[in-house]
């Protein structure tokens, strides 16, 4: 394991990663200015002097790292007035893959296949220049799995060395997964902190091997196992990091490999007859605004929607992080293919549903996955007892071991005017939309949430802006009316396009019917898939001032921003540091640049 334990001594060092793609961990870059290494111009060349410093024989690596331990030993030692702002800050920062002063804890390993549709974009895996001063890429198939430079199907495998051409080494540690071209490899060739993984999804077909993991960069990234077993072995401890109950995991106390196996002992059948018990909500609609329902929809304190009162919240200044991208359509309609996401007709309303649709985190950690969106005509939510032209829900599922039950709900409220289109409207073809009796269309192209926000003649990369909303806890808005949900309403209205409104208004009319003798019965009543505001019931509703925080954390950031400026330094790789003071550091290849880029904003 001495090979393991140095991994990161070599990645900190190196000045050349094959493939370019580790060096958002082995960097000294992030967004904070806390985590930046504030050091003086004097030690950042002595710094990159070891860091670029020629390492032609393994002794030298460890003398180094020898030299190392005990100039850091020197420096805890010495007092602060003579260290003063220069000494290394030594708290571990789980953002990077480890540190020189760490050791590696490796608890699952195995040879997996990785594809991902990031292997194509040329700005996050850039080729690199060779001694021959000719560019090359990562190569990947058709299925977008990387393909190991190692492999020669010519050759017999290399003991410790890839078996099949798309093979690499998986390692997880207590901070990272990562792998590298063999066993016994110091390149890491990729890695994802742990910190950053959102969630984990198995194949459904019982055959497979794979899983996916999505990361905070809606990045997604499909891992293969050679067999069942050793997939199982990883995705049950994905899911134990993030704690999520899966009836498929059941990990043995006390072994030693880690492995995590099913529990195979027969117990006595037993025999439940269940009570008969009332049927809640069977067949329901709209057409009472949900007077009808029974049950939970009846009898819960804590339902929704709700009459917001604007003068009577309560100021909060807590937001949960909303993290939305691209949802990718793989449609081929040559070849005479059906969409794989539609938009429905579906227990009333218009929905899309998709197990891939976006997060929410809030505060205290907690994931929620979007599953749904929902288009109502008119708003379910009021204001000031205002009713609004549509309002779209986009329903989350909680992921999380502590809320696996819960729900969270982000409601955008529209108000109509005319000629406005929306980017994200005009992407789901609001022209074509599903009713009572053409109950899915296709989606045909891709589409992005974070253009809900968009113009259609924007043209700027879409971001989730932030935004001012109420919170409070609620429930589901239609049966069956779950509580334990959380809803976030955005304050202020988008926004959008009468004809727009009108389609979805007409997408919920039930049609006319005729009976056997040729009689017509009209639709008489107005289409719309609304509930009735629920009483309060002493719940509070919070407040959130976007401009009011954001002008509060920009006071903050301004008072303890550190004094001095920014260098960039031009390498295979870029590293920015801080350096005190107006003084150059004289590091060659060294330009100063401003806080904004460095910080990445």
């Amino acid at each position: 394991m001495k090979t393991l334990n140095n991994i990161l001594y070599f990645c900190f060092f190196t000045t050349l990663v094959l493939f370019a793609n580790i060096s958002v961990n082995c960097t000294a870059t992030s967004t904070e200015a806390s985590s930046q290494n504030q050091i003086k111009g004097s030690a950042v060349l002595e710094l990159m002097n070891q860091a670029f410093a020629s390492k032609s024989h393994k002794k030298n690596h460890l003398n180094k790292h020898a030299k190392n331990r005990v100039m850091s030993q020197k420096m805890k030692a010495a007092p602060e007035e003579e260290i003063g702002k220069a000494k290394f800050i030594e708290e571990v920062d789980r953002m990077k893959l480890q540190t020189e002063f760490e050791k590696l804890k490796v608890v699952q390993e195995g040879w997996f296949k990785v594809a991902s549709l990031k292997f194509k974009d040329l700005d996050i895996f850039p080729g690199v220049t060779m001694p021959n001063y000719m560019t090359k890429n990562i190569r990947f198939d058709l299925d977008n799995f990387r393909i190991n430079e190692l492999f020669d199907e010519n050759k017999a495998p290399k003991a410790g060395g890839p078996t099949t051409e798309t093979s690499f080494y998986f390692r997880i540690s207590d901070k990272n997964i990562y792998y590298t071209a063999s066993k016994d490899s110091l390149n890491i060739l990729g890695s994802i902190p742990l910190k950053r993984i959102l969630g984990v999804i198995k194949d459904k077909s019982y055959e497979s091997t794979c899983f996916n993991i999505q990361d905070q960069d809606n990045s997604n990234w499909r891992l293969c196992a050679p067999t069942k077993p050793e997939r199982k072995k990883f995705f049950c401890h994905f899911q134990k990091i993030l704690g999520v109950e899966d009836n498929t995991c059941k990990v043995v106390l006390g072994a030693n490999d880690g492995f995590v196996v099913e529990d195979q002992n027969v117990t006595d059948p037993v025999i439940l007859i269940p009570l008969p018990s009332k049927t809640c909500n069977d067949n329901w609609n709209y057409d009472s605004q949900g007077k009808d329902w029974n049950c939970d929809c009846a009898e819960g304190k804590l339902q929704a929607p709700i009459d917001i009162d604007s003068n009577k919240v309560t100021r909060s200044p807590v937001k949960p992080v909303f993290r939305y991208g691209k949802t990718t359509v793989d449609y081929k309609a040559d070849m005479g293919e059906e969409s794989p996401i539609k938009l429905e007709y579906a227990e009333n309303s218009v929905k899309i549903k998709h197990d891939n649709l976006g997060k929410l985190i809030t505060l205290d950690g907690n994931v929620y996955a979007a599953t749904e969106i929902i288009f109502h005509t008119p708003s379910q939510h009021t204001i000031d007892g205002r009713y609004y032209d549509l309002e779209v829900e986009i329903v989350h599922q909680g992921e999380s071991k502590d809320v696996i039950s819960n729900h969270a709900i982000v409601s955008i409220l529209f108000t109509s005017k005319p000629g406005v289109y929306n980017r994200f409207f005009d992407e789901i073809d609001f022209f074509n939309l599903p009713n009572p009796l053409f109950k899915k269309r296709d989606i045909k192209r891709d589409f992005n949430l974070n253009n809900i926000f968009y113009e259609i003649q924007q043209t700027d990369y879409p971001m989730w802006k932030p935004f001012s909303f109420y919170t409070y806890e609620g429930s589901l808005t239609a049966p069956p009316c779950t509580q334990k949900t959380i809803h976030y309403v955005k304050s202020a209205p988008i926004e959008i396009g009468n004809t727009t409104i009108q389609l979805f208004k007409e997408a919920l009319r039930v049609p006319d019917t005729m009976d056997v003798d040729g009689n017509v019965t009209m639709t008489t009543h107005e289409p719309k898939n609304v509930r009735d505001t629920q009483p309060l019931n002493g719940r509070k509703v919070y407040y959130y001032d976007n401009v009011i925080n954001t002008a509060i954390k920009a006071q903050i950031d301004k008072e303890e921003s550190p004094k001095g400026h920014y260098e960039k330094v031009t390498q295979d790789m870029v590293n920015y540091y801080h350096v005190t003071g107006p003084k150059p550091s004289g590091l060659p290849g060294a330009f100063m640049v401003s806080e904004r880029e460095a910080k990445g904003q």
